[in-house]
């Protein structure tokens, strides 16, 4: 497949050798160009808006729960190094209805665990798998950039 895409001046060159074009790079998409970028597919990553890396307008500020196991697959891709400091840790959970009957409530040291699950910013994580894409060779980030035309080989 070959991607065709108009890109502004504060783009990398795109690669000749990209296996796969990731168009979007929003926190899938950058997720998904982190993955395949440790797998050692070469990848293109694809993103309209010229908002600049760390940049406040970026990423908004909304909160994100990351469960335990989001944690151990942004740990296994690299990213949690970048974000842990700005994860809060989510220790207790009470779950309840209001004027019904019955609740329910978990504690993380009740499971052996040191948390149950973490809560980052959308911001926070932006720029976490930004400083990780930064540092991947196998990962060409393209932004501002729209695919004009794909044409399979």
């Amino acid at each position: 497949m070959i991607v065709y895409a108009e890109h502004g001046a504060y783009v990398t060159e795109p690669r000749e050798d990209s296996q796969i074009a990731v168009v979007g790079g929003g926190l899938v998409g950058m997720s998904l160009a982190v993955a395949l970028g440790r797998a050692g597919i070469s990848v293109s990553l694809i993103e309209a808006s010229n908002a600049q890396p760390r940049s406040d307008s970026a990423y908004d500020s909304r909160p994100i729960a990351l469960s335990q196991c989001s944690r151990r697959i942004l740990d296994t891709l690299g990213v949690w190094d970048a974000l842990g400091a700005a994860a809060t840790p989510i220790t207790r959970i009470h779950v309840s209805d209001r004027g019904h009957f019955g609740f329910a409530r978990m504690c993380a040291e009740d499971h052996d665990v040191d948390a149950l699950g973490y809560v980052a910013s959308a911001a926070a994580l932006g720029q976490a798998l930004e400083e990780v894409l930064a540092s991947m060779h196998e990962v060409c980030v393209l932004r501002p950039a729209v695919v004009d035309q794909v044409e399979r080989e």
